[in-house]
């Protein structure tokens, strides 16, 4: 079989490597503590890159001796390299020291960038004791080979409407109808946004932080996002629907309930949600920083975390306010998450990614408990320097990570404090098993719906839809319990593993008529009723405008 039936897994750690791995760094957010003398610390990563494996990790010279596949299934090793880090030192604002080190090992998948089998011919291939037609996308972990399978997400970065009965037991006021957005950033974290109808007219959002789920009033999101009057920001809320006397009456209330609570403008709504967030994020917030930072954190990592400017966050939450309405009035019908139009694949490095930058926080945080506790033994004559991290971080070099990431490929179990927005924590790797060349291909061209489906009595999620035709086998799923849940994808499906560079299709899109909210608040009310229409483009907002000169250039 000469096509390349594990291309997108390796293509997926390639991203890992090229790009994630730094995306992820930067995203892990600082350490900001004090010591005992009363200094401010902070730490933060600003860069990570993955080796080659080599038989000393601590050599990186290119005369370190290599380390290859066969060597490590002969010996029941991992194939592995060392992952090195760049953390910067600050003291009371101000930059001590720059450290780069070692921070752990992490399993390299077979044919990718970062294995000494990229670019070998079929005869240097058998020299190194491999098939002459390896094609990689696998792990060696303990000297077996094992596989990350492919995964169901939901779509990202689209707004969902769902209607589900179990959600009227979250609260006295809370019906079924809710709208659901799978947020993505660059690096692949994801968050879950939810914005709930409740049965007064009022709208609350739901957000997840670290396995908990907060409710918040919409109003309250919004004023925190945007320093307009109440008046705009009614007229943008009741833009798309300016005839609807309802809604208009839905938002007038909720902008009177913010007045009664006291938030009166944007400052005020920071400081509400700051001192109310800031028992969550006690370990995330430095204690010199105010109530608002402690919202402006929450705003960056629990809200439309795939958007950067607050105003397009602010967007967002309008459309999907306006479309939770219309789903409520009847005028649009429900989306189905079991709908592969709804659904995408989460790949073996995405989900590594993950894993890796959740473990790069965690031993950020352990070395700043470190050095607290060092600081609390000798408070007058303890001082912050890079010897002193490297100190409190020697213990992690390892450990945490390295066994971390070994245990997920060896059984296949999530251990996880956030949950990474995935339905599950177990059944994530397979052995690769090699009865035959077919029932070894299968396993990377398998895709599962995830284990939490396997005790659902319903048979929603295991329909065969429409929607699945070209890129679902329609035969290829086994019998009895995993019928429907465990299918594989045709020959001709291609997952793409890089997220999209967008940066210049705004601009592109401007000369077929796509303009910018910023452009469209120069239109009257009733021009942009008439003329113009939101677009959903990733998550990012956009008005089309209908006229006969742009609908002209896109047919030509």
């Amino acid at each position: 079989m000469e096509c390349d039936v594990a291309s997108y897994h390796v293509e997926s750690f390639n991203f890992l490597v090229d790009h994630g791995l730094r995306l992820a760094a930067l995203d892990v957010p600082p350490e900001k503590f004090r010591l005992a003398n009363g200094d401010a610390v902070e730490l933060k990563y600003t860069s990570a890159s993955l080796g080659y494996p080599v038989l000393c990790r601590d050599v990186v010279t290119h005369d370190a001796t290599k380390v290859y596949p066969a060597e490590c299934r002969q010996r029941a090793l991992t194939y592995k390299a060392p992952l090195k880090v760049s953390v910067d030192i600050r003291v009371n604002s101000i930059r001590l020291d720059f450290c780069e080190c070692i921070i752990g090992e992490v399993p390299v998948m077979l044919n990718s960038n970062r294995c000494h089998l990229k670019g070998l011919t079929r005869e240097e291939l058998l020299a190194r004791g491999e098939e002459s037609s390896e094609k990689g996308g696998y792990f060696i972990c303990k000297g077996t080979e094992k596989v990350i399978r492919l995964l169901v997400a939901n779509r990202r970065n689209y707004p969902l409407a769902v209607i589900r009965k179990s959600w009227r037991e979250k609260g006295p006021l809370f019906t079924e109808y809710a709208i659901m957005m799978r947020c993505v950033r660059e690096n692949h974290s994801a968050s879950l946004l939810t914005l709930h109808y409740l049965e007064n007219g009022a709208i609350s959002v739901a957000i997840q932080y670290r396995r908990e789920i907060f409710y918040v009033p919409l109003m309250y999101v919004i004023k925190a996002l945007t320093n307009m009057n109440d008046l705009c920001i009614r007229n943008r809320l009741t833009s798309a629907r300016p005839n609807d006397s309802f809604w208009a009456g839905c938002v007038t209330a909720m902008l009177v309930q913010c007045q009664e609570d006291g938030i009166i403008n944007q400052d005020s709504a920071l400081i509400t949600l700051g001192s109310r967030f800031r028992v969550a994020f006690d370990d995330r917030i430095g204690p010199w920083e105010s109530h608002a930072e402690a919202a402006r954190y929450l705003l960056k990592y629990c809200i439309a975390i795939h958007l950067d400017d607050e105003i397009d966050k602010f967007n967002l939450l309008c459309y999907m306010a306006q479309k939770l309405v219309t789903v409520v009035r009847g005028e649009c019908a429900s989306e189905s998450p079991d709908n592969p139009q709804f659904q995408e694949a989460a790949v073996s490095g995405h989900i590594f990614l993950l894993i890796i930058r959740e473990r790069l926080e965690s031993i950020l945080h352990s070395c700043r408990r470190k050095i607290e506790s060092f600081s609390s033994r000798k408070p007058h004559t303890y001082s912050m320097s890079s010897s002193e991290f490297l100190r409190a971080l020697g213990t992690q070099k390892n450990g945490e990570l390295t066994h971390s990431l070994e245990y997920f490929l060896a059984t296949g179990n999530l251990q996880t404090k956030s949950g990474l927005c995935l339905q599950q924590n177990n059944g994530f790797t397979v052995i690769a098993e090699r009865i035959n060349h077919l029932r070894f291909v299968s396993h990377f061209r398998a895709i599962h719906r995830g284990a939490f489906f396997n005790e659902m009595r319903t048979t929603d999620v295991r329909k065969l839809r429409p929607e699945a035709w070209g890129f679902i086998c329609p035969v290829h799923t086994p019998d009895g319990a995993p019928c429907g849940l465990l299918n594989h994808l045709t020959a001709s499906t291609r997952i793409v593993t890089y997220y999209p560079d967008q940066s210049l299709l705004p601009q592109l899109l401007n000369e077929y008529g796509v303009i910018k909210h910023s452009v469209m608040e120069l239109f009257s009310y009733a021009e942009v009723r008439n003329s113009l229409n939101q677009w959903n483009l990733a998550g990012l907002l956009f008005w089309f405008q209908y006229s006969p000169k742009s609908l002209l250039r896109v047919v030509s």
